[in-house]
């Protein structure tokens, strides 16, 4: 497919693909009634997370973090003193091992390190070898492989890239970004980085190391994306 040489660093899918497609014969749609979304930006992510684990609830249970707990509280408090620190959780908690408060969906992976203090959801997924240690709060929010989330720190409405570290009492906080429920085929508002007039749109990436102890980030600004991403 031959593009015109304004588009040889940069290719717009919608317009650049799909219209020169579409009177070919050569593009095809697939038709669903089922759930499907768009991801392109964090907020978009952090909203297709939470139907993620709501999904897996119905089709894979065994994938979220389950614990025995007494049947009056939605939350799961259990109490070991000989296994009073670290603890890794894989969704199969023995009576035995005590772990962490779990609120809703969540899902962790089999070699991430919980603290048994630790308050986790709603709709959060942990990756990989990632370390969530004492006091800390994750709610509507994605941790990536390798992330060390240190002491009493708090991460809402956040994706957490790669390897990054949180430092003690730092507070990570996106602003939530869903689709109007009064709307009968709502989507979610993929705003551009620049609007007409050419300001910024509210949207949030921060690229670093690491985030030092009483840090807090407070993004409370309409339809804000917040990505941490990686240390360099």
């Amino acid at each position: 497919y031959d593009l015109r040489p304004s588009c040889k660093e940069t290719i717009h899918l919608e317009r650049e693909i799909c219209q020169p497609l579409a009177g070919s014969g050569t593009l095809f749609v697939y038709h669903t009634n089922r759930f499907w979304s768009q991801i392109k930006f964090a907020g978009a992510v952090i909203y297709a997370n939470r139907h993620i684990l709501s999904l897996y609830e119905r089709t894979h249970p065994h994938r979220l973090a389950k614990m025995s707990i007494p049947s009056s509280s939605n939350l799961q408090m259990l109490d070991d003193p000989i296994n009073s620190s670290l603890v890794v959780m894989n969704g199969n908690c023995q009576p035995s091992i005590c772990g962490p408060i779990i609120i809703g969906h969540v899902f962790i992976h089999p070699t991430a390190s919980i603290d048994r203090t630790a308050v986790i959801g709603p709709n959060v997924s942990i990756g990989e070898r990632a370390v969530i240690q004492a006091g800390v709060r994750l709610r509507e929010c994605i941790v990536l492989r390798d992330v060390e989330i240190r002491a009493h720190a708090c991460c809402l409405n956040a994706v957490i890239g790669w390897n990054t570290v949180i430092g003690e009492w730092a507070r990570v906080e996106g602003t939530p970004n869903d689709p109007n429920p009064n709307k009968q085929f709502t989507k979610l508002e993929v705003l551009p980085v620049f609007n007409v007039k050419g300001q910024l749109n509210p949207s949030i990436t921060v690229i670093g190391y690491r985030w030092p102890k009483f840090t807090t980030f407070s993004f409370a600004v309409s339809q804000t994306n917040t990505l941490i991403s990686s240390r360099f």
